[in-house]
């Protein structure tokens, strides 16, 4: 009989790509955590992985902790001082973590570390879990430093097997750690696994993004239901549509990823990349939906500006945007002799401000490059004027995007 496993942790491969992302005093350690590493070995079908993030600035340390398929209820949980084959005294009482169906616990642990720091970077300190079939320990693992060869890192990939069973039980998460305002892109691949030879790929992927507090900042099913233009431009959106994707430009702090596995069992990726910021113009040319409004702004003689500082925020019209204006329209602006006009239409579609969505609020009015108001309404949905913002908060570095589906036309024109 096939033995359920709500959560393979335990198995999971964690690879690490150096490049732009951790803090350089942010030390990552990580264990897994099984029955055969207690002493003594115990049988149990128990599985669990642990990542502690360890400030040596401060001497705090973040810990993250997964376990599931446990015997029997989880009674505690400790940090002990001691090497591989040894017990040793408890440095910090972690407590019941939290419980979900099936018998899987996850939970975070924040605090100054009270233990030996020479022990811990030695490899002597080691996560125990206890339950009521084992109440001397049923998984344990030895905290490892994970070694890093530059000063930061680029890429963070989980892989694991995952099962919810019942509900939304099986999870594989990722801590990660930045060290300044950083734009990041997280991706749960499934179903883009399967013309690689996976055929057991956890179907219809979704993935969260928490912040430091364990507050979900950021959510997402299909990728492309959301920010399909933002994620295209980085040139890591999933191949099939039914993967998630999340992108954002975030805080110094530290951060997890996880896959929400309610929809089925099987094999899933997760990633959290670190992306260089592109310039308003290398955004809009990465995303490919806008190539009719690049040749606008080039005819307009706009290019260098606008990859100048800014700060700019551009409601941008799409190709399909352009393509609403009546005949003859676009081509006429685009006439030499037009662009006068032309560049009223596009400062019209400029704020001299990096305008987020979060500063706004329905019936806000903001000023135009052309010195004319625009009109924010989020009743029914997101507009400015009558045009519909299909995304917001597409982040450059000098500005903000927000793609829209309509040319917006100055009311002097």
């Amino acid at each position: 009989m096939k033995q359920k496993i709500t959560a393979l942790l335990g198995a999971a491969l964690i690879t690490l790509f150096f490049g732009s992302i951790a803090q350089a005093n942010i030390l990552r350690f990580t264990a897994i955590l099984s029955g055969a590493n207690e002493v003594p070995p115990v049988t149990t079908t128990g599985v669990g992985e642990a990542e502690l993030l360890f400030d040596t600035s401060n001497g705090t340390y973040t810990l993250f902790v997964r376990i599931t398929g446990l015997s029997t209820t989880l009674t505690g949980s400790h940090i002990h001082e001691a090497s591989a084959g040894s017990n040793g005294p408890v440095i910090h009482d972690l407590g019941a973590l939290l419980a979900a169906p099936n018998r899987v616990y996850s939970g975070k642990r924040t605090g100054t570390y009270r233990g030996s720091v020479d022990a811990l970077l030695a490899g002597r300190a080691y996560v125990n879990v206890h339950s009521v079939a084992f109440p001397n320990g049923e998984l344990r693992g030895q905290l490892s430093l994970v070694p890093e060869t530059r000063e930061h890192v680029l890429n963070v990939s989980s892989r694991g097997l995952i099962d919810p069973g019942n509900g939304q039980a099986g999870t594989l998460f990722s801590g990660f750690v930045l060290a300044s305002d950083r734009t990041i892109l997280v991706r749960a691949l499934g179903d883009s696994l399967r013309p690689l030879g996976v055929s057991n790929a956890l179907p219809d992927a979704a993935v969260e993004l928490f912040d430091s507090a364990g507050v979900r900042i950021a959510a997402n099913d299909n990728w492309a239901s959301t920010q399909p233009l933002a994620i295209r431009a980085t040139g890591l959106a999933p191949s099939v549509a039914t993967d998630a994707a999340i992108t954002r430009t975030l805080p110094a702090g530290t951060y997890t990823a996880q896959v929400d596995a309610s929809k089925g069992a099987g094999v899933a990726v997760l990633e959290v990349y670190s992306l260089p910021t592109p310039t308003l113009i290398g955004a809009l040319q990465a995303a490919g939906q806008f190539t009719t409004l690049i040749a606008a702004v080039q005819a307009a003689g706009l290019v260098d500006a606008l990859s100048g500082p800014g700060p700019f925020t551009l409601f941008a019209p799409t190709d399909a945007a352009f393509a609403k204006l009546p005949a003859g329209t676009l081509d006429s602006l685009l006439e030499p002799a037009n662009r006068t006009s032309l560049l009223s239409v596009l400062a019209y579609h400029l704020v001299p401000a990096k305008v987020l969505s979060a500063s706004l609020e329905d019936g806000t009015s903001v000023l135009s490059l052309s010195a004319e108001t625009l009109t924010i309404s989020l009743t029914g949905g997101a507009r400015v004027n009558t045009a519909v913002i299909q995304e917001v908060d597409f982040v450059v570095t000098n500005g903000v995007i927000h793609p829209i589906d309509t040319v917006l036309l100055p009311p002097s024109r």
